[in-house]
């Protein structure tokens, strides 16, 4: 029985990667040549605590997991590439990073009013799936990178945090060939911290509807690699997925922020949105896939607030707070979020007021209390688990769905899609048609 189960699951992960990787695949023939180094990071802003920070990715080459047609939701590597010489392009690291400085004030100073003393300026930096990959930024090439961002704050004497987005095979890596022992100071002048892949404690969840191929004991290697050189860990929560339904989603969230609390790592607790060319973009054009109804992103909410860890981060990552928000907004832009199920536009406007207002102040009595003005009524009372026979039955029916879907999909999306020199998407609505 055990063996059958197995052989489920690798089959339904088979599936899932191969319509993945179709669908990615139809995006590549149209990335712009955009020649180094004269160039600028790929970027967008989230909230945080007291303004907004940005989210910067330095473009080199797709993520190995994104390729493959791993990490199903992910669009992350959908971005223009180059077409110059590899050589070219790992040499254009530094001057993207340059680039970011000299937007510096602009993109950090300007949206984070108060911060760059005992509160430190935020931000998170990425590869295009990993900034500790080596194939995505060199090792010799990330530390001169983290240099230039140190001098840079030690030249204009202020205080800074910045995230580095990874995953935890990159983490066990680095640690291998002795790279966190060659940061030296950089840890503590730029208060660094990892921001590590994870979506869910659930294995099934993560590793089947996700196709994460993480293994539990890695990601747990990964948490006390970051804690032995005192890099801040935070992990990701994905709170959302096709084939789960808003109990599985909720009941999710809820093992994996119990899990985190247990280990002492931050959250970053990403919302779901749509973007094109990926399989929950493709099912939600069938009809067969829907984002978590706002009662439940309210609830998911709350078993957050309530379950994140209360740490004394020397990092001060957030201020004072070990949580955080995204998903609302991404680059490319998001095809659709959580608020166009809400059909009263002064309700929805409310509400994403003060989603915002709970993401910048980090104040969730007053988050309830707007809430609760709306007429929302949130409970965390749930007393559900995730049936994974069912989930695996519910999974295999909506992948035959998207496999007899996966070609026309692609051939009505490419007739739409018109896509800018920043990589935008629009004219993405009508393909649920």
């Amino acid at each position: 029985m055990i063996s059958e189960t197995v052989s489920l699951h690798r089959d339904l992960v088979r599936r899932t990667v191969n319509c993945t990787r179709r669908l990615r695949q139809a995006t590549y023939g149209i990335d712009d040549a955009l020649g180094p180094p004269a160039r600028e990071p790929f970027h967008f802003h989230a909230g945080t605590y007291g303004g907004e920070f940005p989210v910067v990715i330095f473009s080199s080459y797709r993520c190995d997991k994104y390729v493959r047609g791993l990490c199903s939701p992910c669009f992350y590597s959908g971005l223009p590439h180059s077409t110059a010489p590899r050589t070219d392009i790992y040499a254009s690291l530094p001057a993207q990073a340059e680039a970011l400085l000299g937007r510096f004030d602009e993109w950090v100073v300007a949206r984070q009013p108060g911060r760059g003393g005992k509160l430190p300026y935020v931000l998170q930096i990425a590869g295009e799936g990993s900034f500790l990959r080596n194939a995505e930024i060199p090792a010799d090439r990330r530390i001169e990178m983290l240099q230039m961002f140190a001098d840079d704050a030690w030249k204009r004497q202020i205080s800074v945090s910045y995230n580095l987005e990874t995953k935890a095979e990159d983490v066990i890596a680095a640690e291998a060939r002795g790279e966190f022992a060659k940061y030296g100071e950089l840890g503590t002048q730029l208060n660094l911290s990892l921001a590590i892949g994870y979506e869910s404690a659930d294995p099934f969840i993560r590793n089947v509807i996700f196709a994460k191929e993480l293994d539990e004991r890695h990601f747990e290697r990964a948490v006390s690699i970051a804690l032995k050189y005192d890099l801040n860990p935070i992990a990701y929560v994905y709170a959302g997925g096709h084939g789960l339904s808003d109990s599985d989603i909720l009941e999710s969230v809820r093992l994996t922020v119990r899990r985190l609390r247990e280990l002492g790592v931050g959250i970053y607790l990403m919302l779901p949105n749509l973007q094109p060319f990926t399989l929950p973009h493709l099912l939600w054009a069938c009809g067969r896939y829907q984002l978590p109804s706002p009662d439940t992103v309210l609830r998911i909410l709350e078993v957050m607030l309530d379950g994140a860890p209360r740490r004394s981060s020397p990092h001060a990552w957030l201020g004072h707070s070990d949580w955080m928000i995204g998903g609302i907004t991404a680059t490319p832009d998001p095809v659709l979020t959580f608020y166009g199920s809400i059909v009263d536009a002064s309700m929805r406007k409310q509400l994403s007021i003060a989603l915002d207002e709970l993401q910048k102040e980090q104040d969730p009595e007053a988050f309830r209390q707007a809430v609760d003005v709306l007429g929302f009524v949130v409970s965390t009372d749930h007393n559900g688990s995730v049936d994974n026979a069912a989930l695996s039955a519910r999974l295999s029916n909506i992948l035959t769905v998207a496999e007899e879907a996966v070609d026309d999909y692609i051939a009505r999306l490419s007739r739409q899609r018109q896509i800018g020199s920043a990589g935008k998407w629009s004219a993405l609505e009508s393909a649920r048609d």
